[in-house]
């Protein structure tokens, strides 16, 4: 595939309605997993909102039976993308997704760099020494399992990690130590003989220089990257024959490096206190950030301070105002509030109050979106989940029907080759009138062997009801740990606000306590449970009528053998709690110490309700 042809195809996945669900779901699942994944890899930073629709609808559409290695990539794609929208709980959230389903899967491949994403979404927070720790850790898989992970892949990921830790000391104004990881790094992309990595290590050690103070240095790096990069963003048309720009060279990135220098550049006059110079760059920057919608916003931040140094502030409010439409046309509010706040603090020291308070209120008001569209996206990957995980059950339900019918085949077959017996042994003891007593005897035989295998298959079904009454219990289980797990989250984050903000939450918390209270589950599950063994509340309730509903759900969980752990799980209380439910239960069925509890409920007569 050409990169015209490529490009293509994105632009088409990117804007031919991905909001319509049918063509959408045949698009999906007609696709090749590994094109779909190389496409949001394309579009996840220059077009993030519609990249994360579109892995949305992967997850729910792509049709190859899970765990498989297109839904993991899906995973870790979604998490780069919400840690770049400076959305860490979710970043790290789709991370251990990706890396659960890597797991079951068997492929090492993947862990090292989701390794290495979640050490990135603890720097970008600022925990430093977490960070520092997948790092090192993915450096170690990188470097420790050669072979299963590949020479190319296996060196990338060192590069990567060196340079990460790199970032790390230069963050603690560790230089020294910070030049020592990005050589290293750069000695392996060396021997990986990438352009465009290698531009990327020479950024990397300018910009350090360019902080440690060493501005020939920087320089120096500056003008190695540009030999790289500037080459590499060249039309098509004006690239050598020769150059496979599909498998060697990535044109967003080269985009980047090129304005990452005369960014670079712009600070480096900056910090020569010449921001007319430094303006200059940051021009030829803007011409690179085009298509890279986070370093331009940032650009034109630093666009606003050049010319607050040269005392214009009207110009300064201008690269503002662009940076803050680019940001919310993208719907990155988390760039958007520091522009802002940038541009409040512009308007108080310019003495315009107004614009400033007006400045403030959209402070206020982002912010809240801000929470707001973090609770929705976590509610939007807990429905997420939930269509999964029901997905795949649908899966393990047509697997088990599929054999189901397999087992019917056969049985039936069976019968069939037993009534060409039949008539064949009838047509033999019509021929033969001294074999009748003979065939009367395997008549006999055969009643007594169909009236077996009747007995066998009403023992089978009620092990299926049995099995299904278990699998609803996981299924509760499964409902409560999840609204559980997500009452925390939400409390969590509530906790978070001040008690103002708080009320606004009540109604949100009392909707989940009641959801987890709620007697619907344990209606069905009694409706179940009386198919399987039928007349055993109903003799309970009349020999103890005492017994109240909590009672009999006890009972009910006693009866299929559930533990005490199981039963918390299921009732949602904790585990003294039941202790003490039983033991009162004990009492009112006037049982003695020497009887079990279980042991009794097992003892009961049910033989007559089911012959009913």
């Amino acid at each position: 595939m050409t990169t015209h042809i490529r490009y293509f195809f994105i632009i088409i996945l990117t804007l031919s309605g991905l909001n319509r669900a049918d063509p959408d779901q045949n698009q999906i699942a007609g696709s090749d997993g590994e094109k779909l994944v190389d496409s949001l890899q394309v579009m996840k930073f220059s077009y993030p909102r519609e990249s994360i629709q579109f892995a949305y609808e992967i997850l729910e559409f792509y049709p190859e039976r899970r765990p498989n290695r297109t839904i993991a990539s899906v995973f870790s794609i979604l998490g780069e993308i919400f840690m770049h929208k400076s959305l860490p709980v979710q970043a790290l959230e789709y991370f251990m997704e990706a890396e659960r389903e890597f797991d079951e899967i068997g492929r090492l491949k993947g862990f090292p760099w989701l390794m290495v994403n979640m050490g990135n979404v603890y720097f970008q927070e600022g925990l430093m020494e977490e960070a520092r720790i997948k790092y090192i850790e993915a450096y170690d898989v990188f470097s420790n399992y050669y072979f299963e992970i590949n020479k190319n892949n296996s060196l990338a990921g060192q590069a990567v990690t060196q340079n990460n830790l790199g970032l790390i000391e230069q963050g603690m104004n560790n230089f020294a130590n910070s030049l020592g990881h990005f050589q290293q790094g750069l000695e392996v992309r060396r021997e990986l003989g990438k352009p465009l990595d290698l531009a990327h290590s020479y950024l990397s050690i300018g910009q350090l220089y360019l902080e440690w103070g060493k501005l020939d240095s920087s320089v120096e790096y500056f003008n190695r990257a540009d030999s790289i990069s500037l080459i590499y963003k060249l039309p098509d048309d004006e690239q050598s024959e020769s150059q496979n720009w599909e498998e060697e060279i990535n044109p967003q990135l080269s985009l980047r490096y090129a304005g990452k220098s005369q960014e670079y550049r712009g600070e480096l006059q900056i910090s020569l206190s010449q921001p007319a110079k430094a303006f200059i760059y940051y021009k030829r920057a803007q011409e690179y950030y085009k298509s890279l919608p986070r370093d331009y916003i940032q650009l034109m931040a630093l666009n606003a301070e050049s010319f607050m140094l040269l005392n214009e502030p009207d110009s300064a409010l201008w690269y503002l105002q662009k940076g803050l439409i680019k940001a919310a046309g993208q719907g990155l509010i988390g760039q958007e509030l520091s522009l802002l706040e940038k541009k409040k603090e512009l308007l108080d020291t310019i003495g315009d109050y107004g614009s400033a308070n007006a400045a403030a209120d959209r402070i206020i008001v982002l912010k809240e979106r801000q929470m707001s569209v973090q609770m929705n996206d976590m509610l939007k990957n807990l429905e997420l989940k939930t269509a999964l995980r029901a997905k795949q059950q649908d899966l393990n339900r047509e697997k088990a029907r599929v054999q189901r019918n397999l087992m019917m085949t056969i049985f039936g077959f069976a019968i069939l080759v037993l009534l060409v017996l039949n008539f064949r042994s009838r047509h033999i003891a019509s021929q033969q009138e001294k074999r009748i007593m003979n065939q009367e005897k395997q008549t006999a035989n055969r009643q007594r062997r169909i009236a077996e295998q009747e007995s066998k298959m009403t023992r089978t079904e009620l092990n299926a009801k049995e099995r299904e009454l278990s699998s609803m219990s996981a299924y509760i289980v499964q409902k409560n740990d999840l609204l559980h797990t997500l009452k925390k989250e939400v409390d969590y984050h509530i906790n978070l606000l001040s008690k103002e903000e708080q009320k606004t939450f009540r109604s949100l918390r009392s909707q989940l306590k009641s959801t987890i209270d709620a007697d619907s589950d344990w209606k069905e599950f009694e409706k179940k449970f009386a198919s399987v063994y039928p007349g055993l509340l109903e003799t309970l309730v009349d020999n103890y009528p005492e017994l109240t509903s909590s009672d009999l759900k006890i009972c009910s969980y006693l009866r299929m053998n559930q533990n005490t752990k199981e039963m918390a799980e299921l009732t949602g209380l904790s585990v003294r709690a039941l202790e003490s439910r039983r033991y009162r239960l004990r009492k009112k069925l006037n049982l003695d110490r020497s009887i079990d509890l279980v042991t009794f409920l097992h003892s009961i007569d049910i033989s007559k309700d089911v012959q009913a």
